[in-house]
């Protein structure tokens, strides 16, 4: 005897008559025998059920069973399940990045009813599902039985990844326990930053290049500029090996074209291979543009990244220089085709204010005099000084 409520199997149970029926009559009259069996009473966390006046009758040649019943059911409020879903996630211990590593979430069912489970699983950044799926998925248990899912995925990037515990969801409220799994992956990996600042028409630009995977590899830089802009100095491409840890700065400087203020610089592209033969299960990556492939060896673990691009603008300086007044003035000074300047002191904040007060007092061009004029002036008046302390 099964019994549904909303599609999902409540009781699955057999029942026996009291005493052995025969299978077949070697008599020509029919046979009928009937039984009477105690009420069955079934309860769920949503559904309280009882069978009643259950009667089993077996009639004809060969003996053929019949069963009438009362049914009786209450669909109660939420109540405490007894026994539990066991939601277990496996993986390997390590992997390599850009292999293919299995996903296995096994769930077992100990309750004595079926569930349905909608479970779904999120990556950490740095692995990615492949093929893709999007990690979800509605799961049908029966009772005392497991069921699992199996996923692949790769690593993007060499570090240490926890994948958190699964998402389980279920029509009715049950108890199930889960846990995360952690593992390292190892590799080869470059991390690639490209800035650059301009000032008076010039560009310094500044890649910096940093191993941080766990494998020794050959590097292939290559950088592109703007049409408007010229190599003045330095290099575009570069190739040379990164040792784990190791970091590498290539500089270089480029000159623009007038009237170009907004300028943006392409995306720098690194390629790298390690020395480590890879199995079947390695993943190639698409991205690498055709000018690179021919460093590439299938036999090997390799990697791209691209920089950012790069916006430069014209370098505009900001000072604490602070300024003074001179006592002269435009109004005040006679016309004599000499302009007067102000006088800008760098002197510490914290000097003394009579010092500042000189240095601020002397105007950069004296009235009727050229900057020249005024030093030989003062130079003649020194020498004519000592002359006369001598004489």
């Amino acid at each position: 005897l099964v019994i549904y409520h909303n599609n999902n199997s409540v009781y699955d149970g057999i029942l026996e008559a009291p005493e052995e029926i025969p299978s077949y009559l070697h008599t020509t009259g029919d046979y009928e025998k009937s039984f009477s069996l105690p009420p069955i009473n079934i309860s769920t966390n949503l559904l309280d059920l009882t069978i009643e006046d259950l009667n089993m009758t077996f009639r004809g040649n060969p003996p053929l069973p019949e069963l009438t019943f009362t049914l009786s059911y209450n669909e109660s409020s939420a109540k405490e399940l007894e026994g539990e879903v066991w939601v277990n996630r496996t993986s390997v211990d390590a992997t390599f990045t850009n292999e293919r590593f299995p996903v296995e979430i096994k769930v077992e069912n100990t309750h004595m009813f079926p569930v349905v489970l909608n479970i779904s699983d999120q990556l950490p950044d740095g692995l990615v599902v492949d093929p893709y799926n999007n990690l979800q998925w509605e799961l049908s248990v029966p009772p005392m039985s497991e069921r699992s899912i199996k996923y692949t995925a790769q690593a993007l990037k060499p570090g240490n990844y926890t994948i958190e515990r699964p998402n389980v969801k279920c029509e009715y409220p049950i108890m199930y326990s889960s846990n995360n799994t952690s593992f390292p992956v190892f590799g080869p990996y470059v991390q690639i930053n490209k800035q650059a600042q301009m000032e008076n028409g010039k560009i310094d630009v500044v890649v910096y290049l940093n191993n941080t995977g766990t494998e020794k590899v050959n590097v292939y830089l290559v950088d592109f500029i703007p049409e408007y802009c010229i190599l003045r100095s330095g290099v575009l491409n570069k190739t040379l090996v990164l040792d784990v840890e190791e970091n590498y700065t290539n500089h270089y400087t480029l000159s623009v074209s007038d009237g170009e203020d907004n300028i943006k610089l392409p995306r720098a592209q690194v390629l790298f291979v390690s020395g480590r033969q890879v199995d079947t299960s390695y993943v190639e990556d698409a991205q690498i543009p055709d000018y690179l492939l021919d460093k590439l060896n299938s036999k090997y673990a390799y990697g791209f990244v691209e920089s950012a691009i790069v916006e430069v603008r014209p370098i505009s300086y900001s000072s604490n220089i602070q300024s003074y007044e001179q006592p002269y003035t435009h109004d005040n000074v006679e016309n004599t085709g000499e302009t007067t300047e102000k006088v800008v002191s760098s002197v510490n904040e914290n000097a003394d204010e009579g010092i500042v007060d000189k240095l601020t007092s002397i105007p950069a061009k004296l009235p009727g005099f050229g900057v020249t004029t005024a030093i030989l002036s003062l130079l003649f008046a020194y020498l004519f000084i000592n002359i006369r302390q001598r004489l």
